[in-house]
């Protein structure tokens, strides 16, 4: 149970934030390393598509994390709950990652081998009892090809294992991502001096609040609209040369840039609702779960259904 006001790093953005993100390379190198248990030289890492929202900060959150090696790809992913559709769409995007690196004309021998770490939990289908599973194409326990190996973290089963002093640096990893309240959190970064510096991201990243943003914004129109309106207002004053124009003008102004600012607000707020629904409709293309697109763009569960007809 995730405790209240917790962001968990299975948080499928904070996770792509922090593992995906350029300026935090340094965490997904050790991630890397510590799942082949040597030190790794990353050639490349993308994100393969965008989605924008509009959560903890003004930047696009990120979806699959791809990585090239020397020797091979890396895609990593990860699942709040893995579900037999989570399983169809790895396995297809599996098999079009190890195809797309053909050329029309070049031989399938010189691919890249493509292994594929999958972070789950509270899996729906049946999975094995390791917390480390290893999959590959197999024919009645004879292996086919080592081109194309998918690994799953159960992070449930990671759970359950007490904790060793000797054991592997990997499995302390999928500890810290698993954690599931601040406290555990901590404990976790006790042992290991670089999950301190991924805390400390973790909470740079969202103390940046979009609310904070948008109302910053608004504030910011409504100062705008008044400096205006004041503005209006004395020159209106003087032009007449009223005994109290001074005094009336600034009223007035004040009033003006009011209506003014209300009217921006309004504006910007309608312009917001209408990108949250375009968000919205673009994660209802890409088959991204109700519960994660509410969470993201803040629409009703209702309105949301209504989008998807």
């Amino acid at each position: 149970m995730v405790e209240k006001d917790f962001k968990p790093l299975t948080d499928d953005i904070l996770f792509r934030e922090i593992f995906g993100n350029p300026d935090n390379s340094e965490f997904l190198q050790m991630l890397l390393d510590d799942f082949f248990e040597e030190n790794q030289e990353i050639l490349d890492v993308r994100v393969e598509h965008y989605l924008p929202k509009l959560s903890y900060r003004e930047k696009n959150s990120r979806s699959d994390i791809v990585l090239e090696l020397d020797t091979c790809i890396i895609i990593l992913e990860i699942y709040t709950k893995f579900t037999l559709e989570g399983l169809k769409k790895t396995l297809t995007y599996i098999g079009k990652k190890y195809g797309s690196q053909t050329k029309i004309g070049k031989k399938y021998r010189i691919n890249k081998q493509v292994k594929c770490i999958c972070i789950v939990e509270n899996a729906t289908i049946p999975l094995k009892k390791e917390w480390l599973q290893r999959y590959s194409f197999q024919e009645e326990n004879f292996e086919l090809t080592d081109e194309i190996e998918w690994y799953i973290v159960n992070l449930d089963k990671v759970k359950e294992i007490p904790y060793n002093e000797g054991e592997s640096n990997f499995l302390t990893d999928m500890r810290y991502i698993g954690a599931k309240s601040e406290k555990e959190r901590k404990e976790i970064e006790r042992k290991k001096s670089m999950f301190g510096r991924i805390g400390r991201k973790i909470k740079h990243f969202l103390d940046e609040k979009e609310l904070d943003r948008e109302f910053s914004l608004k504030n910011k129109w409504l100062m705008e609209g008044r400096e205006d309106g004041i503005e209006i207002g004395l020159k209106k004053g003087e032009e007449l040369g009223l005994k109290r124009g001074e005094e009336l003008g600034i009223k007035k102004g004040e009033e003006l840039g009011l209506k003014k600012g209300k009217k921006l607000v309004q504006e910007r707020e309608l312009e917001f609702k209408k990108e949250k629904q375009q968000i919205a409709n673009n994660m209802l293309k890409e088959n991204i779960d109700i519960d994660t697109i509410t969470k993201i763009t803040g629409l009703p569960i209702e309105t949301i259904e209504k989008m998807r007809y």
